[in-house]
């Protein structure tokens, strides 16, 4: 589920006073820390994200001056396992992507997706299932400030995938191995 609050940060001589909080605003049950927000092409609003557990749907919800509603929603890709784990966008706002670990059996997802800003679209979907042994699940990730890098870590290795490259699987590099120190 999803709630938001109201807060007037004009109030507390500006440090603010919540008005009303915990205010349900999409009741479907959504995918573990997957939650990101991007900036509109408009420059004022913002894209937020949020992916349908076990689902390839994604809710597109428009934060603008008069709120939050949600826009659409798309289906797209391959399904996307219920799983910890993190949803970022570029430092660009042109790439979305998701990172999750479900287990040592079904091992760890990374999904790619192209981002339209002005219209809110998801494209060009990539996705990769991997595991590793003894390495645990993979739960967060980074984009590199230039928008062409993402790393992903697991809990041996740091991965690095070209988000240019056309196929991610096949730019995927080790850039880091933990050496047992603690």
């Amino acid at each position: 589920r999803l709630y938001y609050s109201i807060i007037d940060i004009a109030a507390n001589n500006g440090l603010g006073k919540v008005i009303q909080k915990s205010i349900p605003f999409l009741t479907d049950t959504l995918d573990y820390g997957k939650l990101t927000a991007n900036r509109h092409g408009n420059g004022q609003d913002w894209w937020i994200i949020a992916n349908e557990a076990n689902s390839n749907r994604f809710y597109k919800i428009l934060l603008n001056e008069n709120g939050l509603g949600i826009y659409n929603n798309q289906a797209i890709g391959n399904t996307i396992p219920l799983s910890l784990g993190q949803a970022v966008f570029s430092p660009d706002g042109k790439i979305f992507a998701s990172v999750g670990g479900v287990d040592d059996i079904q091992g760890n997802f990374l999904s790619v997706y192209n981002f339209d800003r002005c219209t809110g679209e998801l494209s060009n979907p990539q996705q990769l299932n991997w595991y590793d042994e003894i390495t645990g699940s993979a739960i967060g990730m980074a984009i590199a400030p230039n928008s062409q890098f993402i790393y992903v870590p697991s809990s041996r290795y740091l991965y690095q995938y070209d988000l240019l490259s056309g196929n991610l699987e096949v730019s995927r590099q080790i850039v880091a191995i933990y050496d047992g120190f603690q």
